[in-house]
């Protein structure tokens, strides 16, 4: 049985298991209540993401059962973790934690050493990084904080930088 950390925003919910039933993979996520409304939790890979399907509320969790074969999984690529994610909401859609290749591609990313709880998004031929902020803490990129936005993705406050599909640092 594998074990995965299941993220909703970042942060780990729960945990997503993937257990082997002859060709198919039985999946069994489970995690704290996230608020109001429904949630949809998908499996992470290398490559991409496979929609798991929407958790439903037993005993105080999210719990979710799926059992997919290995090929509508194989797309994704080895997998990494488990995302939970509002129904319809298009934040909770479109940020993600950045993929392995987004720390090599980034010049200015590599110096950041896959800080804890970034988010990632491609969004109009643009891409986009978020960096958890704590007005106590010490501002992420210092030398970036004219191209930034502090913007609240979930319940939490992120320094945005936008970059075009070079890597080089744009005015959003």
């Amino acid at each position: 049985m594998e074990r995965l950390k299941l993220y909703r925003s970042g942060q780990v919910v729960g945990e997503l298991t993937a257990e082997p039933e002859g060709l198919y993979l039985r999946f069994h996520a489970r995690c704290d209540l996230c608020g109001e409304g429904m949630f949809r939790a998908f499996a992470v890979g290398q490559r991409g993401e496979v929609p798991l399907g929407v958790l439903e509320p037993v005993s105080g969790q999210l719990q979710l059962s799926r059992c997919l074969s290995r090929g509508q999984l194989a797309p994704a690529g080895q997998l990494l973790r488990g995302e939970v994610r509002r129904c319809g909401g298009e934040e909770e859609r479109a940020w993600q934690l950045p993929p392995e290749e987004v720390w090599e591609r980034m010049p200015l990313c590599r110096r950041l050493d896959r800080r804890q709880g970034a988010l990632w998004q491609e969004k109009e031929q643009r891409l986009c990084l978020a960096l958890p902020y704590e007005p106590s803490q010490a501002f992420p990129l210092p030398e970036l904080f004219c191209l930034a936005r502090v913007k609240r993705i979930g319940d939490q406050y992120y320094v945005v930088y936008t970059f075009d599909r070079q890597g080089r640092p744009v005015i959003s």
